[in-house]
C-alpha cells in the first residue's frame, strides 16, 4: 500500500481522484451482487454480465464525458472533474442494475436458499429417529466397560478435548444457538437492518441536505468564526 500510494502521488493522483473511479470501476457489480444475495431468481449469468457491461459503459461515458467537455484533452487532470466522474459513475451503475434485472427477469434462476441455510446448521443426525446407531464389535463393547471409571476421573480434561474434536458439532456440546438459524427471527432482523438503513439514507440525503439547498442561505463571516486567541507581541 505504501508503495502504491507513492506511484499515485508522484503520478498525480489524489485520494479524491481514485475514490471516485473506484465508483466506476466497482459500481458495476453492486446490484448484481445484491440480487444474489437476495433475490432467489437473480441469474448468475445476467449478474455477471451486467457488471462486466456496466464496468465498460463506465468507462466509456467516463472517457467520452471528458473528451467531449475538455476539448479532446483526455489526462489525470481532465479526467478527475465532478462530470466527468459523475457520468462513469451514473453509467456503471445502471447498466449493470439494468442487465442483471432484465437477463434475470427473462431467464430466472430459482434458486433455492436452503442449501445457503444449511451450510451453518448443527448437525443432528443422532436425534433422527430413521438412523439406527452403529453395531459395536464385542472387542469394542470389553473395551468401552473398562474405561467408564477412567472417563468419570477425568471428565474435566474430556470436555477440553471434546470441545476442540473436530468430529463433534456444538450441537453434541450444547453449544449451537437455534434463535440464529431461526427463519422468523432471520426476517425479523433482515427487516430492521432494511428499515434502518431507508431511514439513515432518507435522513442523510433528503431531509439534511434538501432544506439546506432550497433554503438558499448565505451565511455570513460570524458564523464561521470560532474562539479567537491572541498571540503575544
Amino acid at each position: 500500500m505504501s508503495l502504491a500510494g507513492l506511484i499515485f502521488f508522484y503520478i498525480g493522483v489524489s485520494m479524491g481522484w481514485l475514490y471516485t473511479f473506484m465508483g466506476i470501476a466497482l459500481g458495476s457489480s453492486v446490484v448484481p451482487i445484491a440480487l444474489c444475495t437476495t433475490w432467489k431468481k437473480a441469474n448468475k449469468t445476467g449478474c455477471i454480465a451486467g457488471s462486466l457491461m456496466g464496468f465498460v459503459a463506465g468507462l466509456v461515458a467516463w472517457l467520452g464525458t471528458t473528451a467531449g467537455l475538455n476539448a479532446g484533452v483526455i489526462n489525470v487532470v481532465t479526467t478527475g472533474g465532478d462530470l466527468e466522474m459523475l457520468a462513469g459513475n451514473v453509467a456503471s451503475i445502471c447498466v449493470g442494475a439494468i442487465v442483471a434485472l432484465a437477463w434475470s427477469c427473462l431467464l430466472p434462476e430459482n434458486f433455492d436458499f436452503s442449501s445457503t441455510r444449511a451450510l451453518n446448521a448443527p448437525h443432528r443426525n443422532h436425534h433422527n429417529p430413521k438412523l439406527k446407531p452403529p453395531k459395536e464389535s464385542h472387542d469394542e463393547k470389553i473395551k468401552a466397560s473398562t474405561d467408564v471409571d477412567d472417563k468419570k476421573k477425568s471428565s474435566s480434561a474430556n470436555v477440553s478435548s471434546i470441545n476442540s474434536s473436530t468430529d463433534v458439532s456444538p450441537f453434541d456440546l450444547g453449544l449451537s444457538n437455534d434463535d440464529d438459524l431461526d427463519p422468523v427471527l432471520l426476517n425479523k432482523s433482515f427487516k430492521f437492518a432494511l428499515y434502518s438503513s431507508l431511514a439513515l439514507l432518507i435522513t442523510t440525503l433528503i431531509l439534511i441536505p434538501l432544506p439546506l439547498f432550497f433554503a438558499q442561505t448565505v451565511y455570513g463571516v460570524r458564523g464561521f468564526v470560532g474562539i479567537q486567541t491572541t498571540q503575544p507581541h
